[in-house]
């Protein structure tokens, strides 16, 4: 695990650490305004995957194959979505899971939103899919569940060999979050949880 200066950073530090010059990382768009500069600042070429309206921006995974080639390095995902707000089902990233295993993809999965559900959706986390742990950056914040905008403490999970790179390049640009913000971090996860569930309305 690295905490990381928002979700924001963690993203960018998976990129940086992840591909090298010249990689393509597909993007699933409509997406986060941040991840194609992102891709361009660490060397990479953005791959753009159109998700449609008219299919409530599910995830296209033929869509997704056609745009793969032998310079495909990563992923991103964003479930719930900013900014359509989809929520990406079990079915789809279980398909999505097969193909980034064949395939060999990386998978940067951000999850910011995961709370922040409505009309029974679930969310689902790619990581949990089988094979999925190994291959994947799970990034996550305090911004938006615990209304922690402004403390900017985000963290990136995933195994070692992903996530010790990262922590190369938060160290020498960052070094670290400052101390209160851990804390009040910490406060968040180990306090009530109902201030959640209220905040969603």
């Amino acid at each position: 695990m690295l905490v990381t200066v928002g979700a924001t950073e963690a993203v960018f530090l998976a990129l940086m650490a992840l591909i090298n010059r010249g990689d393509e990382v597909l993007l699933l768009d409509p997406s986060f305004v941040c991840y194609e500069p992102d891709v361009l600042l660490a060397g990479g070429v953005p791959v753009h995957v159109p998700l449609h309206q008219e299919d409530k921006f599910r995830i296209d995974v033929d869509a997704v194959m056609s745009r793969i080639t032998d310079k495909s390095r990563v992923i991103i995902i964003n479930s719930p979505n900013n900014p359509t707000g989809a929520v990406f089902s079990y079915d789809d990233l279980l398909k999505l899971s097969r193909l980034a295993i064949e395939r060999d993809l990386i998978v940067i999965s951000d999850e910011v939103y995961e709370k922040i559900l409505y009309d029974d959706a679930r969310h689902f986390s790619i990581a949990a899919f089988l094979s999925m742990r190994e291959r994947t950056v799970s990034v996550n914040s305090f911004s938006k569940t615990y209304a922690m905008t402004g403390f900017r403490v985000g963290y990136a999970l995933g195994p070692a060999d992903l996530i010790d790179p990262m922590g190369g390049f938060h160290y020498h640009s960052v070094a670290c979050i400052d101390g209160p913000s851990q804390y009040a971090a910490i406060a968040a996860l180990e306090g009530p949880q109902n201030c959640v569930g209220a905040m969603i309305v």
